[in-house]
């Protein structure tokens, strides 16, 4: 009787060890595998590598080779480099400055031709023309020492009117006071005479126009009509005093009329014996209202004078004793 085994009480069969060379060889197949992949990749790229290679290339070969010699100076640039300014860019704005300094300097000097010692010296020859330069002048002559030097500061018209006065005054001819002039005015006004044209004054008249008409920026403004309104007689101050201000506000008004004037006063005044003797009858004239002012002026120094008499009174008699002492023997 054959012998019969229970198969369901054994071991599950232990599995095969895996061979060293299929399991490298399977790694040799995956690494075949994923080298073919890629050099299929690099062999055929995709369509949008294609067209960028193809244009790069197309680009790369138009290229000319100074634009390639440029490019390839660009990238080896460092930035220090990329920042400096090409020399002919400096060259030429150092011309450009150099070109307006020569500008200004001719401007300055008032010509384009250099300025030479005997152009200096024929600018001390005075305006004036061959007939007026021809006047003799008498050696007594001497200037009025009341007259001021005119520097370009002040009226042009106070130094003016002084001037013919005085010349005037002393019978001077219009010659004489032509070559007489200059020797009155000194600073900006000697430098405004000394560049006048050669040879163009030829009158006294002439020189006073162009004189008057390059410092009248200097002239006093003169005040309109109101100004004398802002003046009033002041507490405690006499009548004297507000018509000394009154004549002065009075003096800067150009061509004021007697109305305005008078009218101005009463304005001004303070309630005394001159507010009444105006308001009873307004004067037609200045000269009218002017001796009211004179017989106001002198009364009222009268009262004063009469008071400050009293107050010297009163002092002496507050100093002296009632009852002097006798004398006893």
């Amino acid at each position: 009787m054959p012998t019969s085994y229970n198969t369901s009480n054994l071991p599950p069969p232990t599995p095969p060890a895996p061979s060293y060379r299929s399991h490298r060889s399977g790694n040799n197949e995956s690494q075949s595998h994923h080298s073919t992949s890629r050099d299929r990749r690099h062999r055929s790229p995709i369509p949008y590598q294609r067209e960028k290679s193809s244009l790069s290339e197309s680009r790369s070969s138009s290229k000319t080779p100074e634009i390639e010699g440029k490019e390839v100076k660009r990238r080896g640039r460092s930035p220090r480099q990329n920042d400096q300014v090409p020399r002919h860019r400096e060259e030429s704005t150092t011309q450009k400055i150099r070109y307006l300094d020569a500008k200004i300097d001719a401007i300055n000097t008032g010509a384009s031709t250099p300025i030479t010692i005997d152009s200096l010296i024929k600018q001390t020859d005075p305006p004036f023309t061959e007939r007026i330069m021809r006047t003799r002048v008498s050696s007594k002559f001497k200037l009025p020492t009341q007259l001021r030097a005119y520097v370009g500061r002040t009226d042009p018209m106070y130094h003016l009117h002084s001037y013919k006065s005085l010349m005037s005054l002393h019978g001077y001819s219009n010659e004489v006071m032509c070559k007489a002039f200059p020797a009155t005015i000194k600073g900006s006004a000697r430098t405004w005479f000394r560049k006048l044209p050669l040879g163009t004054i030829d009158s006294f008249g002439n020189l006073s126009k162009l004189f008057v008409a390059n410092f009248i920026s200097c002239r006093d403004r003169q005040k309109n009509a109101s100004h004398p309104f802002i003046v009033h007689q002041k507490e405690a101050k006499s009548l004297k005093d507000y018509i000394k201000r009154f004549n002065q506000a009075v003096l800067e008004v150009e061509y004021p009329s007697d109305k305005i004037v008078i009218m101005a006063m009463m304005e001004g005044l303070r309630p005394g014996p001159l507010f009444d003797s105006l308001s009873k009858k307004i004067p037609a004239t200045l000269s009218t209202l002017q001796s009211k002012d004179d017989k106001c002026i002198t009364a009222e120094e009268l009262v004063e004078a009469k008071r400050r008499r009293r107050r010297k009174d009163d002092h002496k008699r507050k100093g002296s004793p009632r009852h002097p002492m006798r004398s006893t023997h």
